[in-house]
């Protein structure tokens, strides 16, 4: 790699695209912007995140800006073959359910596929809309509160 090297006084070197790394002697090495590929972004809200969380006592529970988008809707609520995907679809039918401000119902029946399937509870679904077919899909992804449960506390109990 071709690198200038420019005295620490020497400002007008440095430019807009351009990034100076201090060497030992004060002169700085300019590398070209191109060369920068990695942004450190800021993470993702939690709460930015839309997502349906189903846990083992019933409760289908729609998550923050989720439940502000269907609130008050009726919506049927599908699963695919394997249960790893989820349908919310607004209709006003015999199966339609809706849900308060808060954005949790119970559902027993909703479990079922999901138990048949052995997927560990609380199962958690990221939702996103689908445009070209006017619902929302969720998918099966790993909730980290799903192991902590498997393994139990570690602390020691006095009996």
């Amino acid at each position: 790699m071709d690198l200038k090297v420019v005295s620490r006084y020497n400002e007008s070197a440095h430019c807009a695209n351009t990034f100076k790394e201090g060497h030992e002697d004060g002169s700085k090495a300019i590398f070209p912007f191109e060369q920068f590929a990695f942004v450190a972004a800021p993470p993702v809200s939690r709460t930015d995140i839309l997502c349906v969380n189903l846990y083992a006592d019933g409760k289908f529970n729609l998550k923050g800006k989720l439940a502000e988008a269907l609130r008050g809707k009726s919506l049927q609520i599908s699963f695919t073959d394997d249960a790893k995907h989820l349908c919310l679809i607004e209709r006003d039918s015999v199966n339609a359910v809706k849900f308060p401000k808060s954005g949790s119902r119970k559902l027993d029946h909703a479990l079922q596929p999901l138990k048949s399937r052995k997927i560990p509870l609380p199962a958690k679904h990221e939702v996103h809309y689908c445009e070209e077919h006017k619902f929302w899909q969720g998918d099966l992804t790993e909730n980290p509160t799903v192991e902590k449960a498997l393994r139990g506390s570690n602390s020691k109990r006095k009996s």
